[in-house]
């Protein structure tokens, strides 16, 4: 692990407190998780009811131009596939292309209890559809890959001890994957990729 602390250098694109995280940063950061946390469950609680009175939920596409899925099963599926991605993966790769076999497996076998992948499988445009729910996964691990960082930087702001930051994940995600994560936060390849991200979305 480099010892480098956060710096805000541009973006690419039910836990007790940690060790060192106390007082009012403790109980702000846990307010603005729960508030989350209680968006996530009516949008889970909303897909439970929908498989309990249809089965597994069915994801239409917008079949005339982009392929990307579209409609409230879109909201579903995108939420979902965010909500297993923070509780579940490091944030340690460039994109999701990068993210082990398993790891992909494993999210897609949970996605699968929940939505209906063989009717995409069987469709005569399955390539184009499959594309379509890649887009979602690309997003989702870049969307929340960000939220980590940010997380990042404002417990920089707070702490200049590096351990105690490593020892403090935001809710939600696990000690490990938030240490790995991180670790790629302070790469130096990582940083200098941000700062020419940021200076391409400012022109």
């Amino acid at each position: 692990m480099a010892d480098v602390m956060p710096r805000g250098h541009g973006g690419d694109g039910a836990n007790e407190p940690p060790p060192g995280v106390l007082g009012e940063e403790v109980i702000t950061r846990r307010t603005l998780y729960q508030r989350r946390k209680r968006g996530e469950k009516r949008k889970t609680k909303k897909l439970l009811q929908a498989n309990k009175t249809g089965g597994l939920v069915s994801i239409p596409f917008d079949r005339l131009a982009t392929y990307a899925p579209v409609g409230d099963a879109c909201d579903m599926f995108s939420q979902e596939v965010g909500i297993y991605m923070w509780e579940n993966l490091a944030f340690d790769k460039y994109s999701y292309a990068k993210v082990s076999s398993a790891e992909k497996n494993a999210m897609e076998q949970h996605l699968r209890r929940h939505f209906n992948f063989e009717e995409i499988e069987r469709d005569c445009e399955r390539c184009q559809l499959k594309g379509g729910i890649w887009s979602v996964y690309m997003k989702r691990c870049r969307d929340r890959k960000n939220m980590a960082k940010r997380e990042f930087i404002e417990l920089g702001k707070r702490h200049d001890n590096l351990e105690t930051i490593r020892d403090g994940p935001p809710m939600g995600m696990g000690l490990a994957n938030w240490r790995k994560t991180i670790e790629l936060f302070g790469y130096p390849k990582y940083i200098k990729r941000c700062e020419v991200n940021k200076k391409n979305h400012e022109k």
